[in-house]
């Protein structure tokens, strides 16, 4: 199985519509210890997020099917969650991989475009 990535500034899949909905979250052990050792401090990994209220930057797709989100959103008045959630089923929680925080005014300017399937 290989894994395609796609990046929101360079095309995300065709047909890809950015989950809405309200989900709970289940952490692996690779976040949970990301969390406690995240370079602005502590994270406080929250149960449930609200999807719309978060940016998709990167999509990972498998036989054409999402196999995982990163997604953005506010975290506090300085600093924005990064979350990678793998998609539940059924009402199932979703699975987070990874988090970490940036501060919000970083932005990336170094997106290395090869790691990315080209849109278009």
């Amino acid at each position: 199985m290989n894994e395609l990535l796609y990046h929101f500034e360079i095309g995300l899949p065709e047909g890809f519509q950015k989950p809405q909905q309200r989900v709970r979250i289940n952490y692996g052990k690779h976040a949970r210890k990301e969390s406690f050792q995240d370079r602005y401090g502590r994270i406080k990994l929250p149960s449930f997020i609200t999807l719309r209220r978060f940016e998709v930057i990167e999509v990972g797709m498998t036989d054409n099917k999402v196999s995982k989100i990163l997604f953005r959103g506010t975290l506090d008045d300085t600093r924005d969650l990064c979350i990678v959630l793998i998609p539940g089923v059924d009402n199932r929680p979703w699975f987070c991989k990874t988090v970490w925080v940036n501060v919000r005014n970083d932005k990336h300017r170094t997106l290395d475009t090869t790691r990315y399937e080209m849109v278009g």
